[in-house]
């Protein structure tokens, strides 16, 4: 039984050189898509034609916009964020 418990130890110790390479690139991705659901935010709000309704409208679209960036990116991120919002 100890040999089985050095054994676990070990391994969660040890990390996998594609563990860290993970690390690095979501270390990049997750910033870059989070800037680009504000940069897609602002497009929508700003940009978008204000005859296409009122103000509360186009904030609405831009949010949904800026959702739906982070969501068609990181699909991952909605099945982690639900459990903690209920």
């Amino acid at each position: 039984l100890s040999r089985i418990v050095r054994l676990v130890d070990e391994a969660q110790g040890n990390r996998a050189p594609i563990q860290a390479q993970a690390d690095r690139i979501a270390s990049i991705f997750a910033p870059c898509v989070m800037i680009l659901a504000v940069v897609t935010f602002i497009c929508w709000a700003v940009f978008l034609d204000s005859s296409s309704g009122s103000l509360e409208e186009r904030y609405v679209t831009a949010l949904m916009s800026a959702i739906s960036v982070v969501v068609v990116a990181c699909p991952c991120a909605l099945g982690l964020a639900t459990p903690t919002a209920v």
